[in-house]
């Protein structure tokens, strides 16, 4: 049986020797996360402090608000999420002030600039309002610098499911019709002008890769980032689970953080704080594969945690 090699023996590690940045990107569609989106914020950050602690340099946990699309979201929801990241997640965010937090609404100039660039490339084009990439040209474009970005992608995974990867549409849309940017868009040029070199994210979006490696090299040569994916966890079908509701009712927010941490950590007690969840990050991260809610284990380990919470309180 081939061992499986653990995330400090990767390659693409040593990319982040200069410092570890990396990013949430927080939908103000609610005012409580679900608790999947809760497990991928908080293990991204665990893995980033991990690897800066590896690399003995600095991580940086920054916050981004992800409203270009008015009709679904509200920032008034911010301040609450921004709450539950430190305080249930207890994740040691660059900044947690709301008002300082980068929204995307408020950046539509950067993304035209970014847009302009790619039309002067000649790799987008245009169906009626809405602006698209033409995956073709781009290609085109990165052939004729002799790019390796794209071919080497897959090298700065550091835990993704195997197989291929479907390709990519043949035009991937940009913009809306009212000219504001999409996901795609946004988030390489975000992510570029913060200086964000890993990205976690749950493993339905790994198809992104494709789409986003290839605006980063349009963009910004030589500019890469590490990757690392996380299962969905999955909750039952029209039952979705908020974070708010499972503090009001009584749980213990570090045994949340142990439950949405446990399959990634080596054994020992119960990890009181997000320090302790930093240094039993197992050096072998599990398969990534989708899990169910599981409330009788949550439950288990809030009980756990409250006779160790309450016994350091004597």
């Amino acid at each position: 049986m081939t061992r499986r090699r653990g995330w400090p023996d990767h390659p693409a590690i040593g990319e982040l020797a200069d410092g570890v940045r990396t990013r949430l990107g927080v939908s103000p569609n609610h005012a409580s996360f679900r608790v999947g989106a809760l497990r991928t914020h908080l293990l991204t950050a665990v893995f980033a402090h991990a690897v800066a602690a590896r690399l003995n340099t600095t991580a940086h946990v920054l916050l981004r608000c992800d409203d270009t699309d008015a009709r679904r979201t509200d920032p008034a929801h911010l301040p609450r999420l921004i709450d539950e990241l430190t305080t249930v997640a207890a994740i040691p965010l660059v900044t947690n002030d709301a008002h300082a937090v980068p929204r995307q609404r408020r950046r539509q100039s950067r993304y035209r600039a970014a847009l302009a660039a790619l039309r002067e490339l000649g790799v987008t084009k245009s169906l009626g309002d809405v602006i698209h990439l033409d995956v073709a040209a781009a290609d085109a474009v990165l052939r004729s610098r002799s790019d390796e970005q794209i071919a080497t992608m897959r090298a700065r995974v550091i835990n993704g499911p195997g197989g291929q990867r479907s390709h990519p549409s043949a035009l991937v849309p940009l913009t809306r019709a009212d000219g504001s940017a999409l996901w795609h868009l946004a988030t390489v040029v975000d992510d570029l002008e913060f200086g964000i070199n890993l990205v976690v994210r749950g493993t339905d979006k790994i198809n992104a890769l494709q789409i986003q490696e290839r605006l980063r090299a349009l963009l910004a040569p030589g500019r890469t980032v590490v990757y690392l994916f996380l299962p969905r966890l999955v909750e039952e079908e029209g039952r979705p689970i908020r974070v708010a509701h499972l503090i009001e009712t009584g749980v213990e927010p570090a045994a949340l953080r142990w439950y949405l941490a446990e399959h990634y950590l080596a054994a020992g007690p119960p990890p009181r704080t997000f320090e302790a969840l930093v240094s039993r990050l197992r050096p072998v991260l599990p398969r990534p594969r989708d899990s169910r809610l599981d409330l009788r284990r949550l439950a288990a380990l809030h009980r756990k945690m409250t006779a160790v919470l309450a016994g350091g309180s004597r």
